[in-house]
């Protein structure tokens, strides 16, 4: 194991997405230093359904972490469409309606308005039929979520279950802290809990005080 400054010993996190034990202790955690890597590319979802009953799911991205996003949608229907149809999609982030569809009654595919919403922490973006469709028409749907604002990435060192640093990042991306000696006492193990997003970096911990 190689030290670092002042005698610590580095321990590596490496796309950090999900909650881990980095070190045993008893033992000093001296200092931290990490970086954002959040993917921020856009999101894509597409799905279909024959003739969905009122409040059907067409499609629906994965649950995505907190911020802001553009979110660009196309609908359409193929069949021997009726009046039911027209206008009968509605976007949602989770469980709130952002906007209905304007489409006609019509088979053909229908771009949507693009939308700026703000979506909470592990919220997914779906589009669902609002009544039943028409026997034998086929209901599609295609997403594009794009952020458009700071997405944050909320992490937490703790010992055993007691916090003892939080980790948050804003337009640099990056977060460090240096506690000196001897640093803060780890009693039972350090862990780290992801609460949103995805770091890489490492911690420096000792163990003892010198």
């Amino acid at each position: 194991m190689e030290f670092g400054g002042n005698g610590s010993i580095p321990f590596p996190l490496n796309a950090v997405t999900a909650d881990q034990v980095i070190i045993t202790g008893p033992a000093y955690l001296r200092s931290y230093s990490v970086r954002d890597t959040q993917n921020n590319v856009p999101v894509q979802a597409n799905g279909s359904t024959v003739a969905p009953a009122a409040g059907a799911t067409i499609a629906t991205t994965a649950a995505l972490p907190g911020g802001t996003y553009t979110i660009s949608w196309t609908v359409g229907l193929l069949g021997a469409a009726a009046a039911a149809d027209a206008n009968n999609f509605q976007l949602l982030v989770g469980a709130t309606v952002i906007e209905p569809s304007l489409n006609p009654g019509a088979a053909g595919d229908y771009p949507q308005l693009a939308v700026e919403v703000n979506v909470p922490a592990g919220t997914a973006v779906l589009v669902k039929a609002i009544g039943a469709g028409t026997a034998g028409v086929t209901y599609l749907s295609e997403l594009e979520v794009s952020p458009s604002g700071e997405i944050e990435t909320i992490a937490e060192l703790l010992d055993g279950s007691r916090p003892v640093a939080e980790i948050s990042f804003r337009n640099e991306r990056t977060a460090s802290a240096d506690y000196g000696k001897p640093g803060i006492c780890i009693e039972t193990q350090l862990n780290i809990h992801m609460i949103q997003g995805t770091i890489t970096g490492s911690v420096h911990v000792s163990y003892d005080r010198d």
